[in-house]
């Protein structure tokens, strides 16, 4: 398992099987069809719940403490740099090194866009100061 993401319980289980053994599992009784039945409760680990679990992690990089990382520059590093973490302790994820070069890019881009506006905006403000002076 890669440093960079925790070490679940989930990781050493086996997927569509009973994550508790079923001597440890809750019994009761319930009403199933017009009729009392014992039932046993077995915890199965599903792909949704592992997804569930993975959802997590990855809101904690973007949100340690459940508090979004506002600046995007700031949440973005925090996004490349999982993924590049992921890549460099198990190169068998070479979709987390290509992500980490695509986040990255589109990241840089983002923050060009941004200035560019910015740029524009102030040009904008400086030519209508001129026009107004100008006019006067």
């Amino acid at each position: 398992m890669s440093q960079c993401f925790t070490e679940l319980g989930s990781d050493a289980q086996r997927l569509n099987h009973n994550i508790t053994p079923i001597d440890d599992c809750a019994c009761g009784e319930e009403l199933l069809y017009g009729e009392r039945v014992q039932v046993t409760e077995v915890p199965v680990l599903t792909c949704t719940g592992l997804w569930r679990i993975y959802q997590r992690e990855a809101e904690n990089i973007v949100a340690p403490d459940g508090v979004l990382i506002a600046d995007p520059v700031e949440r973005n590093q925090v996004i490349n740099a999982a993924y590049a973490r992921l890549w460099l302790q198990d190169s068998r994820f070479q979709w987390a090194g290509l992500a980490a070069f695509a986040s990255k890019q589109v990241g840089c881009g983002l923050l060009h866009a941004s200035n560019t506006v910015d740029l524009i905006g102030q040009q904008r403000d400086r030519s209508k100061g001129w026009t107004s002076c100008a006019q006067a």
